[in-house]
């Protein structure tokens, strides 16, 4: 059996709970999956305050004092998982935030969390507003982890899943919707940005790579986990799935 590490967003983990029974790919996933931007990465450690609120849970609160501590790498180290799934969704919009002399990545995670009122847009750095800065940052941390991989972990396949924020998305009745204006916009840049940032990867780091385009990426407003744009339809995951039987079995 092997094991497969995701650093990234659960998109590209949640092909594992949405295989088609009789055809389950021989894995485990091991780390939990880590949601962080790779712009944090190589930073700082930092410390994690305490009270985060009622609404973090133990598997959110484990993934946020990774971030934050920056101990992802270290795990990986232990773990020596022969599979690292990558996808740049966070680095592609949300980016990272400064706290305290550090950066933390940009999740729904620290947004649900306490932490929300300390947080300051000024301090936000994401590639939507500042693209060259934070091409710049996106390549020194892809070259860091490029070099932990080649020192710890050399018999790992790396696979960039070149995931999109989703433009459109279904109701309840399976109606197909575009997200509202603003927001369609966003999801639409941070996929411009998202394809510049897969070609520093690809360049910097020897990987194979998983792309869904025989299927549109649309969101589901019913989806296990809620709806969010990175939350697609079923049929997305059972094609990453068999395009990622492919290239591991």
């Amino acid at each position: 059996m092997k094991k497969i590490a995701i650093l990234g967003t659960c998109a590209s983990e949640d092909w594992f709970h949405f295989q088609d029974p009789r055809r389950r790919l021989d894995v485990r996933l091991a780390p939990p999956y880590q949601q962080s931007a790779l712009v944090s990465l190589n930073c700082k450690p930092v410390p994690l305050p305490g009270d985060l609120g009622p609404k973090i849970r133990e598997g959110e609160m484990q993934k946020l004092r990774a971030d934050f501590d920056k101990s992802f790498l270290a795990t990986l180290k232990d773990v020596k998982p022969d599979v690292l799934i990558v996808d740049l969704l966070l680095d592609s919009r949300r980016g990272v935030y400064r706290f305290g002399d550090s950066w933390v990545t940009n999740s729904y995670i620290i947004h649900r969390s306490a932490l929300k009122e300390r947080l300051d847009s000024r301090d936000l750095f994401d590639p939507v507003r500042d693209p060259a800065r934070y091409l710049e940052a996106f390549t020194a941390s892809v070259r860091y982890l490029a070099a932990f991989l080649h020192d710890n972990l050399p018999d790992c396949r790396v696979i960039l899943h070149k995931a999109r924020w989703a433009e459109y998305y279904v109701d309840t009745k399976g109606d197909l919707h575009p997200f509202e204006p603003k927001r369609q916009l966003s999801h639409f840049v941070g996929n411009i940005r998202a394809k510049m940032l897969e070609t520093v990867f690809e360049r910097e780091i020897n990987c194979e790579c998983v792309a869904v385009d025989d299927v549109p990426v649309i969101a589901d407003v019913q989806h296990i986990w809620g709806f969010l744009p990175a939350h697609y339809q079923r049929d997305y995951y059972q094609s990453f799935s068999e395009k990622l039987r492919r290239i591991i079995e």
